[in-house]
């Protein structure tokens, strides 16, 4: 009698062998397919860059640096700006308060008492007001504009360094090196560092003053 059952043809055979085939084929790419879902779980993205707005959500229970940053620009302030080159220093203390920052700037040749408004510099001494173009001369007062500043780096990724409550972010920039320093709440200090010159700003009281009094 003849045996009809197909899978015991040659070609049955033939087609047996091929459908194992594709059965180990599936198992090796499933498994292979796998194991590369686990190696990228298993990355994590450094901790000391900043990729985007979520990762500025510290883990201490900091501000977002990018709300710091607002509150800065828009709000008033003291500040004490302390810049060096080779030994020379010169400071800056005063009150940036809405569209007026008055204050004194020191060198070794004295003290002189200065007030801006919408961008007008004047020298004041007494009751005697005298418009004034070189209270920056051989500063680059770029550096003292926090807006252009944060402007300038917004484009960069930091690294970022927690201690206690005081949080350090750093950027390397094309030439210079740009450190802000914040407590938990706010930006106290932004160090900057290009060629022979140290820009130290420090921020105190942001949002807490109410009127000039220089």
């Amino acid at each position: 009698m003849q045996d009809n059952n197909f899978w015991k043809t040659d070609r049955g055979k033939a087609l047996t062998k091929l459908l194992l085939w594709v059965v180990f084929i599936v198992i090796v790419l499933g498994a292979f397919i796998m194991q590369e879902k686990d190696n990228i779980d298993d990355y994590q993205m450094p901790s000391n860059e900043v990729t985007d707005e979520e990762n500025q959500e510290d883990d201490n229970n900091f501000k977002k640096y990018s709300d710091m940053q607002d509150e800065l620009l828009n709000n008033n302030y003291l500040y004490k700006y302390v810049i060096t080159n080779n030994g020379e220093i010169v400071i800056f203390t005063g009150i940036k308060n809405d569209n007026e920052d008055t204050g004194y700037k020191e060198t070794k040749d004295g003290i002189i008492k200065y007030q801006i408004i919408d961008g007008i510099i004047n020298q004041v001494n007494m009751d005697e007001v005298t418009n004034i173009d070189n209270l920056y001369e051989n500063i680059d007062s770029n550096y003292l504009d926090i807006s252009l500043l944060f402007n300038n780096l917004s484009e960069y990724l930091y690294s970022t360094e927690k201690k206690d409550s005081k949080r350090t972010i750093t950027y390397d920039k094309d030439g210079y090196k740009v450190s802000v320093i914040t407590s938990l709440e706010s930006i106290e200090k932004i160090e900057i560092a290009v060629d022979e010159w140290i820009y130290e700003l420090n921020f105190y009281n942001i949002n807490n003053i109410t009127k000039t009094n220089l």
